[in-house]
């Protein structure tokens, strides 16, 4: 829901998802979209295997990083950190 109206996302064109406390930043091809959702249920309902949540902030599409490290996943020319939590389960979901 976002402005009293249901938008419809793809799940291909979703690059990644930020957590904003009560709201999630889409961020997608087209357009980013704020909506008041928690970003625990996003994680829950998109598919594993095409979603990791590399931080408590943020939820990435796998198939989009371009590059990581030990501390960030770079997808294009954005940089979002991994966090220390989930650091050993992003590097087994990447194969490293």
């Amino acid at each position: 829901k976002m402005d009293k109206r249901i938008l419809k996302i793809y799940l291909d064109t979703i690059i990644y998802i930020e957590s904003q406390k009560d709201y999630v930043r889409i961020i997608t091809r087209e357009r980013d979209v704020i909506t008041k959702q928690k970003i625990s249920y996003l994680e829950e309902r998109l598919p594993s295997k095409q979603f990791l949540r590399i931080h408590r902030s943020y939820l990435v599409a796998i198939n989009k990083i371009t590059a990581f490290s030990g501390i960030n996943v770079e997808i294009g020319e954005i940089e979002l950190p991994i966090g220390r939590s989930y650091k050993h389960f992003v590097m087994d979901a990447l194969n490293f």
